[in-house]
């Protein structure tokens, strides 16, 4: 296809000059022209991306003669001022309007590695090893945490039968209490914004296996962090469908259709059974811990802390366990998700 200073629009949509009929490519993937003798591609925000020579990139690009462009996973090199279809695309024709098609079910091979090469570099490995390492943190900070509310117990009743001494302990022990809650709210903060981050990666990621019949965008898989109460259960469901395609047995660069039929994680289920119902029970225990005066509602607030502290960190923990599994099954070195 000889490329013209008018753009030609690339995708698999009827109204393209250059139309793909693969999975990889979007509607309307990418416009390619030229402009002071220099052939550009510009991608319109497609799904599965447009890579030049092995790397994607965002907004335009300069294209030079014997450079692969890759649409999806749909290769082609720039001969001249003329775009041709790449080693293996042998089901690609040209019509007199110059329109190409494409009825190739499979993407070759060399589009199927690069395609492998960058699922696994769309995920950071210094992420994983940031989120997991902060998430550990967080998990000592609750048994820390979950010390000073025993303290707080034993030294309240020796306090309340007339030792005189355990009164000081018992305020040393509550301010050290109130610190470390502080301190795990404070690190909660980078952890949340690093899960979405990481959500957001792994989608990439998986989108790249070019699942079919996949429910969840990527919008979902961030915006769903942002949804209160309705996110315990909308991310179970989109974090659960990416874990399947990363488990999925793959062929050629992709997964088959019976990637929905992985089981699930019982440490994704989990993660959520226990944190959630553990965020309600510290916040109506740290509640009662104000009626100081009131033994029984303060050592039920006590109690409550204690289950909720418990809940929280068995949550943490598996999803520690979650994010390693899902990130090592999509490329990410195990010793960088350890």
């Amino acid at each position: 296809m000889q490329i013209l200073n008018s753009p030609v629009l690339v995708g698999h949509g009827s109204q393209c000059g250059l139309v793909i009929e693969d999975p990889s490519v979007s509607s309307n993937h990418a416009e390619v022209f030229r402009r002071d003798g220099q052939v550009y591609v510009r991608d319109l925000n497609s799904e599965h991306g447009t890579m030049i020579n092995g790397q994607r990139f965002e907004g335009e690009a300069v294209l030079q003669p014997g450079d692969s462009v890759m649409f999806g996973v749909v290769a082609f090199v720039l001969n001249g001022t003329e775009l041709v279809a790449g080693h293996g695309t042998d089901h690609m024709e040209t019509t007199g309007s110059g329109t190409a098609t494409s009825n190739a079910a499979e993407p070759n091979s060399a589009s199927s590695s690069a395609a492998a090469a960058n699922q696994s570099e769309l995920i950071s490995a210094a992420l994983v090893k940031l989120v997991t390492r902060l998430l550990r943190g967080y998990i000592w900070l609750v048994a820390a945490t979950m010390v000073s509310a025993i303290l707080m117990f034993v030294y309240y009743e020796r306090a309340r039968s007339g030792n005189s001494g355990a009164f000081d302990s018992w305020q040393t022990s509550d301010t050290l209490y109130t610190t470390l809650v502080v301190v795990s709210v404070v690190l909660s903060i980078p952890i949340f914004a690093l899960l979405i981050l990481w959500s957001d990666q792994t989608h990439r990621a998986t989108e790249w296996l070019q699942p079919r019949g996949r429910q969840w965008t990527r919008e979902w898989a961030i915006g769903a962090w942002f949804i209160p109460f309705a996110n315990i259960v909308l991310l179970p469901l989109i974090l659960g469908e990416i874990r399947k395609i990363a488990t999925a047995a793959r062929s050629n660069g992709k997964v088959g259709s019976t990637w929905q039929r992985e089981g699930e994680s019982s440490a994704l289920l989990l993660w959520f059974v226990f944190y959630a119902p553990g965020l309600v029970f510290l916040w109506y225990g740290d509640a009662a811990l104000d009626k100081v005066f009131d033994a029984e509602q303060y050592r039920n607030g006590l109690m409550m802390v204690l289950i909720g502290l418990g809940l929280t960190g068995a949550g943490a923990t598996l999803a520690v366990t979650f994010i390693r599994d899902v990130s090592t099954k999509l490329g990410v070195d195990s010793r960088a998700a350890a």
